[in-house]
């Protein structure tokens, strides 16, 4: 098993939320708000031999900062 990269601290934007639908071949990605309690698609991720792409999943946070993670199957 390949562990996640470290993560630098950066501030997190309040109220904003990284959605994770975890597949074997594609992980969705979806962004939420607590202000208008809305959720919006931001990316589909292809999955390399079975397993995340890690590159691109810290890309995103580093982008979005979110306040957390939420991860589906």
């Amino acid at each position: 098993m390949t562990a996640a990269p470290t993560m630098p601290a950066s501030p997190p934007t309040p109220g904003i939320y990284l959605g994770f639908d975890f597949g074997t071949q594609r992980i969705g990605v979806a962004s939420g708000q607590l202000i208008t309690a809305t959720a919006n698609p931001v990316v589909t991720l292809a999955t390399r031999n079975g397993k995340p792409d890690w590159d691109a999943i810290t890309r995103l946070i580093e982008e979005w900062h979110p306040e957390a993670l939420i991860v589906g199957i």
